[in-house]
């Protein structure tokens, strides 16, 4: 490729002014709904308050949100997203069952994190629409993926149990993440350390020390 093709290329792929302006406005039409909705409740926030909220008319917030489903669809996005980047920031060069271990005491944490109760929360509005939307399956395909592999490794390493299905402990290990948990609900009100041992139990793993 020669240098006047590179930079041709370097420009169709750098976003123009306007898309980051419009990029930037969704950014703080969440910001506001969050805010909004922290403090009031999903269902009594409506579109008009989002919009004055975020300084915007209504028709502008129609141009990029066409429900408040969707705006609650975005926020589920963005707390999968967060919960991505969590786990790929687990050293991948560790042994399996380190690796393993960390990202399930990284969900916990993440699960248990009062700054993102909100974004979980809001994660179960969308409960009906979740299977539509094609981002957000791709995520969480993403997010069980990982799950898988390093459950099939561990397994392999004997580090957990093999008479459960990989398929079965991903379904449970990813649930964490949508609240729709097979661990008793009493241990996650206790400490991150707590519900991670439960887990770890569950695998058949040694408890944290």
């Amino acid at each position: 490729m020669n240098e006047k093709a590179a930079i041709t290329l370097a420009m169709q792929s750098k976003p123009s002014i306007k898309e980051r302006q419009r990029a930037l406005r969704e950014e703080a039409i969440l910001d506001s709904a969050v805010k909004l909705i922290s403090e009031r409740g999903f269902a009594s926030v409506t579109f008009e308050q989002i919009a004055d909220e975020a300084c915007v008319s209504k028709p502008t917030l129609y141009q990029h949100f066409r429900s408040k489903d969707e705006i609650a669809a975005r926020l589920s996005i963005r707390c999968l997203c967060m919960a991505r980047d969590r786990i790929l920031a687990v050293p991948s060069d560790l042994p399996a069952d380190e690796r393993l271990r960390q990202t399930l005491r990284t969900v916990v944490e993440f699960r248990l994190d009062e700054k993102l109760s909100l974004y979980v929360d809001l994660a179960q509005k969308v409960l009906p629409i979740r299977h539509d939307n094609l981002e957000i399956k791709a995520i969480e395909e993403e997010l069980g993926g990982m799950l898988e592999s390093m459950l099939v490794q561990a397994q392999e390493m004997g580090s957990v149990r093999r008479d459960l299905s990989v398929q079965f402990l991903r379904r449970i290990l990813f649930s964490i993440f949508k609240d729709e948990t097979y661990i008793t609900p009493q241990a996650m009100m206790e400490t991150a350390n707590q519900f991670a041992d439960e887990v770890f139990t569950l695998l058949g793993m040694p408890k944290s020390s």
